[in-house]
């Protein structure tokens, strides 16, 4: 320890400093280890495409649970384009998808001459140079926790240099069961083992939401069933005597909206496709036009359809913070809420396309956003807060585990009041 004060040769002075330096020097100790393996833990869960107005449509005895004795928002407002990879990398790193590369689930960047894709199996989800955030994983492992993460996009990637400690390749066999059971078993593991940061992904609500359509009855069901995982949770804690010595947080990445086959824009009706290359098509139709096209094409689209929007990369909505990387195509097309956009050709081809339900519309529209729900030591209990943004969260992670953050668009002040003093 380094005392930097007034230089004396008395006994008593030297005493006084002596007796400073040791003091200061527990009390370094005590604070290293209250913020260091004794920190409480945070368990992270998303539950993909659940759409914020789930609950309340059906019994969810669990959820409630959580809301009566925790923190609910109204919605949590995703980023653009309200599609999974974007979002999870928003809520992980704090930053908006321009900023942390991952701007779509499909895309392709022409320095690396490479496509990113989405789906289990897909090398590129596994490859670093895609990441240009910092998730929060990485930010913890680099401070001396241990994080462990039970899937979640860009887990599966070695990022500046860094993994979670306890990660596991994506798959869709695994069983919701499984993902609880085994974040209960790392809460079982010795202090020196045991995570500080644990997440997990949970896919029913968007998969069903996909083919059944977010208005239909037998989305209770699903709703049900994954209120019966969060029980799993609270039960297991309980057993352990866990339940309230941990921080839970539950979120969604994206809601989900109704479509149909009489909603449909048709692309090739306004311009020809050989004029353009698609790099993601409905609802957000992310547009290549061939050399010195650009100007025909957005005019040829601009105006024709009252369905859809035709936007240049550096004209996009302000809020949807859109323009400034390079994987954003230079003509960015976007349906209105519950249309679909695709070619005839595959229309007719396709009877079974364009029904159930989607998402990828504007943040704003109230149908893409998603649940934030929060329980724990570290949350006021009983509390309702307005709806806010995903980018907000990777501040809410650092205050909870007392880490430092790295530079994102998110702020501390957005998620202060949910606090515990």
């Amino acid at each position: 320890m380094i005392y930097s004060g007034t230089r004396t040769s008395t006994l008593p002075g030297k005493l006084i400093l002596l007796l400073t330096g040791i003091l200061l020097w527990f009390s370094g100790c005590e604070q290293s280890d209250e913020n260091g393996d004794d920190r409480v833990p945070v368990i992270l869960l998303s539950l993909d495409g659940f759409r914020w107005d789930y609950i309340g449509r059906t019994e969810t005895p669990n959820f409630d649970y959580l809301i009566e004795h925790g923190v609910v928002a109204e919605s949590l407002i995703p980023v653009f384009p309200t599609f999974t990879f974007p979002n999870h990398l928003s809520i992980i790193t704090g930053l908006y998808p321009e900023n942390h590369g991952i701007i779509s689930n499909t895309m392709y960047d022409s320095t690396f001459d490479a496509w990113y894709w989405i789906g289990e199996g897909s090398a590129a989800v596994t490859e670093s140079r895609w990441y240009e955030g910092e998730p929060f994983w990485v930010t913890a492992e680099k401070q001396g926790l241990i994080t462990a993460t039970y899937f979640w996009p860009g887990s599966e990637a070695v990022i500046n240099g860094e993994q979670p400690t306890y990660w596991y390749p994506y798959s869709g066999s695994v069983t919701n069961e499984t993902i609880i059971d085994q974040i209960l078993h790392w809460l079982d593991q010795p202090k020196e083992q045991r995570p500080s940061f644990i997440t997990g992904y949970l896919n029913d609500a968007n998969y069903w939401g996909h083919r059944l359509g977010p208005e239909t009855s037998a989305m209770d069901t699903v709703i049900q069933g994954l209120d019966k995982d969060i029980g799993r949770l609270i039960s297991g804690l309980t057993d352990r005597e866990l339940i309230g010595q941990v921080n839970i947080i539950i979120t969604s990445d994206h809601g989900m909206t109704s479509i149909s086959r009489d909603r449909m824009i048709f692309l090739d009706d306004y311009i020809s496709l050989a004029d353009i290359s698609v790099v993601n098509w409905s609802p957000v139709t992310a547009i290549v036009p061939n050399p010195g096209m650009e100007d025909s094409i957005y005019n040829a689209l601009k105006g024709v359809n009252p369905h859809f929007s035709i936007y240049r990369k550096s004209e996009t909505p302000e809020h949807w913070h859109y323009r400034n990387h390079r994987r954003i195509t230079p003509l960015i097309g976007v349906a209105e809420e519950g249309w679909s956009v695709t070619t005839r050709a595959y229309y007719d081809t396709h009877p079974d396309a364009y029904m159930g339900g989607t998402h990828g519309y504007d943040p704003l529209v109230k149908s893409m956003q998603g649940t934030f729900i929060a329980f724990g030591p570290g949350f006021k209990s009983g509390l309702k807060v307005s709806s806010f943004q995903n980018i907000h969260l990777y501040e809410l992670f650092s205050a909870l585990l007392n880490v430092e953050p790295v530079p994102n668009d998110g702020s501390r002040d957005s998620i202060r009041d949910f606090l515990q003093p």
